[in-house]
């Protein structure tokens, strides 16, 4: 749960967390129209601030912004389970879709979980794999060419960038490929 106070005691925690090697991806908060707060966890070192964007991968209107925030991921109508009992907070029981960085925020702790599998868990690794999700973030046209923006941090999540893996190319980029290896001749090397 965020909060707008900053805790030295739950400060420590998340530093002992990082420290052995936990990655901490956490909601920036949903009160940009209440002020834009700086909310915690979100606030302390070395966690991974997730901010939301909706369908157009435009800030969604809820999600708070500032430099702790380090890349959005899809926050609005994300399909979750919620109790099987009629709560409160909800009307549907069993599945329901949800707006809020707390939506977007697992995106990221899913990406991170599949890029460290493998790897010993220490903190220089935890660490690298938070970088490593930040550094393949997608630029987005919000961003205006920027590599960080106060609303985007780093861009959108691309889990398969994260993970190494190519990006299939665009009908319109296999056709300029297949052109451009018909326009140019083969040569011939020295064997």
């Amino acid at each position: 749960m965020a909060g707008e106070e900053h805790s030295k005691t739950e400060a420590t925690a998340f530093a002992e967390l990082i420290e052995a090697g936990v990655i901490i991806s956490t909601a920036m908060g949903n009160e940009f129209e209440d002020g834009n707060p700086k909310e915690y966890p979100a606030g302390y070192p070395d966690t991974i601030g997730v901010g939301a964007v909706d369908y157009s991968h435009r800030r969604a209107s809820f999600s708070n912004t500032g430099k702790h925030i380090k890349l959005v991921a899809p926050g609005v109508n994300i399909l979750s389970t919620v109790p099987r009992v009629k709560a409160s907070f909800a009307d549907h029981t069993s599945y329901d879709s949800w707006p809020g960085t707390s939506m977007a925020t697992p995106h990221v702790t899913g990406a991170a979980a599949l890029v460290y599998i493998n790897k010993t868990k220490s903190r220089a690794a935890g660490l690298a794999v938070a970088r490593r999700l930040i550094a393949t973030a997608t630029k987005l046209p919000a961003m205006r060419g920027k590599d960080f923006t106060p609303e985007y941090g780093a861009g959108l999540l691309d889990v398969a960038a994260a993970l190494g893996r190519a990006k299939p190319a665009s009908k319109s980029g296999r056709k300029t490929a297949k052109k451009a290896a018909k326009a140019k001749p083969a040569r011939k090397g020295r064997k």
